[in-house]
């Protein structure tokens, strides 16, 4: 029988590579008619849902946590109920959300299944700051890219992390050990898993077919989707999603300088906990 889902993930870790196997497979992104704006809309979960008009008084309330993973955020748990029960059996949602013990007791009650997956957060910095850059409409662009000069300085505030303002109200924005522990969690909850974006993008994107098909069947398992064909699903999913730059595994190895790698180093423990190399 199948479910509802949520892809919930770190920004630019292979959120889309996730949902174009479920749409492989038969489910479908979850949509619902917005009568203010008079048009079908997909069902998310991000930095948005905090400036809905839903999510007023929220002093009033004790049932909040937070959504948004780069620039995290209170948002009314009545909002999120709301929201999730929009999705429907055979689809999913795409979210940015941190671990929160009462998020997750409403998405075991509600009986979704969770997929997630994280990135060597070098390779998520690029990202994000590529698809910034691209961006000027981005709420973040005017503060990293017109005010910064150059990408080491830019990688030095998504590092570490910087403030923004959005619609007036001041966010944190970046920290990469932030991001990523923020979704880690999630692997510890019943009804979810965690994957990693190297073992997912298989051989077309510089990781290896065996831990590709490996993955696949994982996601495959826990929706109970085993009728489907590996193989196939391997070779469709790769190169689909809008959001690529190019679906490589450690792109920063060519792409960053020796004083760009000095940047990361310190957190080269860090990075061998989560099962990466070390930079050099």
């Amino acid at each position: 029988m199948k479910k509802r889902i949520i892809v919930n993930t770190v920004p630019h870790s292979g959120t889309h590579l996730v949902s174009s196997i479920l749409d492989i497979i038969g489910y479908g992104h979850a949509k619902y008619f917005d009568w203010r704006l008079l048009s079908f809309n997909k069902v998310k979960l991000n930095w948005r849902t905090s400036s809905l008009p839903e999510n007023k008084n929220l002093d009033k309330t004790d049932r909040k946590f937070d959504v948004s993973v780069a620039t995290p955020q209170s948002v009314r748990e009545d909002l999120v109920l709301e929201i999730l029960n929009k999705v429907k059996n055979n689809h999913y949602l795409l979210s940015h959300s941190p671990y929160s013990k009462l998020f997750e007791e409403l998405l075991i009650n509600l009986d979704f299944l969770g997929l997630s997956i994280i990135r060597d957060p070098r390779d998520m910095c690029l990202s994000m700051l590529n698809h910034i850059e691209q961006r000027p409409h981005h709420f973040a662009y005017e503060v990293l890219i017109e005010k910064i000069e150059n990408r080491y300085n830019r990688l030095v505030q998504v590092i570490n992390g910087f403030e923004i303002s959005v619609d007036g109200i001041k966010r944190p924005f970046g920290n990469i050990e932030r991001m990523v522990n923020s979704i880690t969690p999630w692997q510890d909850v019943d009804n979810f898993i965690l994957l990693k974006f190297e073992d997912l993008v298989g051989p077309k994107g510089g990781s290896t077919e065996e831990l590709q098909f490996e993955s696949i069947d994982k996601i495959l398992n826990h929706i109970n989707a085993n009728q489907f064909n590996i193989e196939d699903i391997a070779i469709k999913s790769f190169g689909k999603p809008g959001t690529f730059r190019k679906g490589k595994i450690n792109r920063w190895r060519i792409e960053l300088d020796n004083k760009e790698k000095e940047l990361f180093k310190k957190y080269d423990d860090y990075f061998v906990s989560l099962g990466y190399e070390p930079t050099t």
